[in-house]
């Protein structure tokens, strides 16, 4: 257990009318209700045709119920995917990729390697990643 001072939170999360509530999950069910009560799906980084699949499938859905509004895919990766298959899987209709930085696992999925900044900014600029200001 840890006691902290008073905190802050800045920038604040979209507030209107609420902050996006993305759901997961890789059963049906969590699928269902993530596309029914959910902003987006939060699940894995699979193949750019099995995203566009499920993010049709959940889209129709969201029709069939009347649900309205816009409807993400944010991937999770636990590689270090090629500006390539980024690429590719924003054409599916994936809109986030978050890359899970504890452990380097490349693409043909050899792990070990700890990451350190040094390598996550050699990753950003190998895809393309231009610093922000």
């Amino acid at each position: 257990f840890f006691d902290f001072p008073p905190v802050g939170f800045e920038p604040k999360p979209v507030q209107r009318p609420r902050p996006p509530l993305l759901l997961g999950g890789t059963s049906e069910v969590a699928r269902r209700r993530a596309a029914l009560r959910g902003d987006g799906y939060y699940g894995n980084a699979a193949s750019p045709a099995i995203a566009r699949d499920l993010l049709a499938t959940m889209r129709a859905e969201r029709a069939a119920a009347g649900v309205q509004g816009p409807f993400g895919y944010s991937a999770v990766s636990m590689r270090m995917p090629s500006a390539e298959s980024l690429d590719e899987l924003a054409e599916a209709g994936v809109e986030r990729v978050v890359v899970t930085p504890w452990e380097a696992v490349d693409e043909g999925g050899a792990r070990g390697k700890r990451v350190t900044i040094e390598s996550i900014e050699a990753y950003a600029v190998a895809i393309g990643l231009e610093p922000r200001a």
